[in-house]
């Protein structure tokens, strides 16, 4: 009989700690999701202090210089460009989302079949 000592079970990490280390393993993706919820922040946060139809053509006077009425002024098509930032970054992240759902629906399909048929 051999007196062998018992090994000691691997110690299991809490969650916050396992993404922890998965955030500092991979620091390009922190900064991604930080630029990302910082866009639909801005956008989220923005409009509710921006009217939509500020955003529109003919909705402001024409060619302001930025000022306390018009943060970033307007342009030659009289909208307020304010609002129209914060409406086409929603826009902006929107689209890229469906795009992103479209190419991994298609990379997805186009790997499956691959693989049925063996490469």
């Amino acid at each position: 009989m051999t007196n062998a000592m018992p090994q000691p079970r691997p110690r299991k990490l809490s969650r916050t700690t396992t993404t922890r280390m998965y955030f500092m393993r991979n620091p390009s993706l922190l900064v991604g999701l930080l630029l990302v919820g910082s866009l639909l922040a801005f956008s989220f946060i923005g409009s509710f202090f921006v009217d939509e139809r500020m955003a529109r053509p003919l909705s402001a006077p024409p060619s302001q210089a930025p000022g306390a009425s018009l943060l970033f002024g307007s342009d030659s098509q009289v909208r307020d460009l304010f609002a129209v930032l914060v409406y086409g970054t929603w826009l902006t992240v929107r689209l890229g989302l469906i795009a992103g759902a479209i190419g991994i629906l298609v990379g997805g399909s186009l790997g499956l079949i691959a693989a049925y048929f063996h490469g």
